[in-house]
Order: C-alpha cells, then sequence, then structure tokens
C-alpha cells in the first residue's frame, strides 16, 4: 500500500452536511515534530535520517465547509450571499481588470464557445465560459460543494488550451492519459469523452466544462495528500506533475493554485482557486444556498488579477506554481518548520515518467522530504555557528561540502 505524504487528517463537512452529521470537529492532535537532539558533529556531508520531519500538514483543500472569498465587486454584481446557514460576508478584496459582467445572462450549456485565440475577443470568450461554470451546476450537484481543486485545475487547463490548437490537443490527451492511469478499470463516460474531444478541438461548453470539472476532481482524489472531500497541497503538486508529466499544460501559460482558508474563504474552511496569465477564477458558485443547491442562476467569480490572496496575507496555506516550462514549484507554510518553505520539483527528472513511477515512487512526497530535510539541516548549522562556535568549526572541517550548502543558503535567506 502506499503511504500518504500526510500522516494527520483535519475533517471538515459541507454546509448541507451540518445538518446529518453535526459541525465535525477534528478529536486528532495536532501532527507531533520529532524532538530536535542536540546537533552532533557531521562525519561526512551525509543527512541523517532521523532527520525527516513530518510532511505538509494534511488540510482538506476542496473542503467542502468552504464558501468562498467573494470580493466587494463580487457583491456587487450578484448580490448578498446567503446560505442555508445564512452566512454573511464583509470581506473587501481589492481586484484589477474587472472581467466580470453584472448584466450578463446565463449561457446556452450546450452551445459550443470557441477558446482558442490570444485577441481580447478570444479572451473575454474563454472568461464567459468559465464565470457560467461554477463547481457547483447541474452535472457535479451538491457535491460540487467539494471539488474545488478539480474545478480550478478544469480552468487553468481550458485557459491554457486557448493559445494554440496544438496546446488543446496535448491538454486534452494528458487528461485522458492520466486519468485512465489513476482510474483502472474505470472508463471515462461517454459525456467526460466527448468533452476532452471538445476540448482537444478548441471549442467547449459549459456542459462540456462541467464534465472537466468533474474528471480532474476524480484525478485529485486518486494521488497522495487526501483530506475529507478535498486535495491537498502536496496532492495538487502530485497532479500536476503527473499532467505535466504527460505534455499537459502545453500553452506555457503562468499558472498559480491558491490554497486558503480563514481570512480568503470561510473561517475553517479551505479552498483552491487559481490564477492563470494574471485571471483569477474562483469557481464556488455565487449566490448559493446549500439548502437550496439548484436555485440559480448561480456563477464563478471571475476577475482580473486578485490582490490579497498569496504569501504574506491572512489564511495563506499555500500555492502550486507552473510558469511557462520551468519546474512546477509549491511554496507553503510549512508547520514543522513554522515558516514558509519553496520546494521545486525537477521537470527533467519527471519528463516522460509514467504516472505509475510518480504515484508509486511517492516522487512528488519525496522531493517535499529532501527540501524539509534540508532547510532543517541548515537551520542547525544556523544555530551552531551562533551558539557554538568551536563545534561549528569542526562542522566545517567534518562536512565542507554542507558547509559550502550552508553559506549559499545564508545568502538566499538574507
Amino acid at each position: 500500500m502506499i503511504g500518504t505524504i500526510t500522516s494527520k487528517i483535519n475533517q471538515y463537512v459541507s454546509p448541507g452536511q451540518n445538518k446529518e452529521a453535526g459541525e465535525k470537529k477534528t478529536d486528532q492532535a495536532p501532527v507531533q515534530q520529532k524532538p530536535v537532539e542536540s546537533p552532533q558533529t557531521p562525519v561526512n556531508d551525509s543527512f541523517s535520517a532521523d532527520n525527516k520531519i513530518a510532511k505538509p500538514s494534511s488540510d482538506p483543500a476542496g473542503s467542502k465547509e468552504f464558501v468562498g472569498l467573494q470580493s466587494s465587486l463580487s457583491q456587487e454584481i450578484t448580490g448578498s450571499q446567503t446560505s442555508g446557514t445564512d452566512r454573511e460576508y464583509s470581506l473587501q478584496l481589492k481586484t484589477e481588470g474587472v472581467t466580470a459582467e453584472r448584466e450578463s445572462a446565463p449561457m446556452d450549456r450546450n452551445k459550443p464557445v470557441d477558446i482558442q485565440g490570444n485577441s481580447p475577443e478570444a479572451k473575454a470568450r474563454r472568461t464567459e465560459l468559465l464565470r457560467n461554470t461554477p463547481q457547483v451546476n447541474k452535472t457535479n450537484g451538491k457535491d460540487g460543494e467539494g471539488m474545488c481543486g478539480g474545478a480550478s485545475l478544469a480552468g487553468a487547463m481550458v485557459i491554457d488550451s486557448g493559445k494554440t490548437p496544438e496546446a488543446a490537443q496535448k491538454n486534452a490527451a494528458a487528461i485522458r492519459s492520466v486519468y485512465g492511469d489513476l482510474n483502472k478499470g474505470k472508463k471515462l463516460t461517454p459525456e467526460q469523452d466527448e468533452a476532452l474531444k471538445h476540448l482537444a478541438s478548441g471549442k467547449i461548453s459549459v456542459k462540456d466544462t462541467e464534465q472537466l470539472q468533474k474528471v480532474m476532481y476524480e484525478i485529485t482524489q486518486k494521488v497522495h495528500g487526501q483530506g475529507d472531500g478535498g486535495v491537498n497541497i502536496d496532492g495538487m503538486a502530485e497532479a500536476v506533475n503527473m499532467l505535466r508529466a504527460k505534455g499537459g499544460f502545453a500553452g506555457g501559460s503562468d499558472i498559480k493554485f491558491h490554497l486558503n482558508e480563514g481570512g480568503t474563504s470561510r473561517t475553517g474552511g479551505k479552498h483552491w482557486t487559481t490564477t492563470v496569465d494574471g485571471l483569477h477564477v474562483d469557481t464556488w458558485p455565487t449566490n448559493y444556498s446549500s439548502d437550496k443547491p439548484n436555485k440559480g442562476p448561480n456563477y464563478a467569480v471571475v476577475t482580473g488579477a486578485l490582490q490579497g490572496i498569496g504569501k504574506g496575507n491572512d489564511g495563506w496555506v499555500g500555492d502550486v506554481n507552473i510558469s511557462g516550462n520551468s519546474n512546477t514549484s509549491i511554496e507553503y507554510m510549512d508547520p514543522g518548520l513554522n515558516k514558509p518553505l519553496t520546494v521545486t520539483f525537477d521537470q527533467e527528472t519527471y519528463k516522460g515518467k509514467s504516472t505509475e513511477d510518480i504515484l508509486g515512487n511517492n516522487m512528488t512526497g519525496e522531493d517535499i522530504t529532501k527540501a524539509q530535510n534540508f532547510e532543517r539541516t541548515m537551520g542547525q548549522w544556523e544555530a551552531m555557528e551562533k551558539n557554538d562556535p568551536s563545534t561549528f568549526s569542526d562542522w566545517k572541517q567534518n562536512a565542507p561540502g554542507t558547509y559550502k550548502k550552508y553559506e549559499e543558503w545564508k545568502k538566499s535567506h538574507k
């Protein structure tokens, strides 16, 4: 059995589940870190296996508890937000390059939308398509409350596929391949198969995009880093690495997947959104009531670059980043180190690897562990240099390679 990256899972329930299950509260203790033993003089440049620390916190991203970050703009567009528990929203977020329109009527769910091209008109078509495809919709139903990770991936793929016909074809093929690898013995439904064919053609409808959300959600449910109803930072990175290994995200877009809670989501809940080339997509439906999930119309909130999300802001949990053909990376608040940690995944290592290799060998998790161990080791060297210069001098002599890395690390952390 493949072990998960995370060792503890906090449980969350959807707003609609509260009536049946009550507000679930975790009865699990926080992840316990190994106490750091008194540093010993290293005998060489090897890192001890005992230097491992806990993996990223298993926050169930895509939490069904999420109600969504909504800017003052979205309040103006869609009216105040309500739900079965009479939620109130007062969060004020600044937006740039607003693209959502107050008077836009719902799109025909079955009408193909030409997503190809880089003209303002093509970008506007993609924007309106995504605005009409919130994660709770006629295809996903109430289950969509927990699908924000998959919906964010789907939105990014739609935008990226609009860059070139070749990108659309490669992205559809990568999704199809990874889904098949992770779901042995389970075929795509006819509707899902059709949606991927339409994505490859560059003409995709709202209904197709809803099906794409479901496909991407099923992919996120098969990776490491799971919570109750959603994928976490490590799992989203693994999904991205799998898709890129198959040629996905071929349009070379600048993509960020954001995981937030608290200040930029509902307190206690976690939620994925995405920004692609400066366009931010939040798929939680506007005017949504968990007690009346079919009451609409509901829209995703699609705006220009959204300020107030990301490192340094309240509620930030982490980001998964892709920029063109560069390496995938994550930046998240590491609970063991008690500070942000950046982990870069060498795409040359992942290139051409099968989904089974990436999943079975836990390649993404191992990369995260190495980064954690390295950061902890550098912290020990820093403390020794400050508190025990004599021992630090011995360390320099015994492990010159590690000392060189420490000097480089110090410069990068100034």
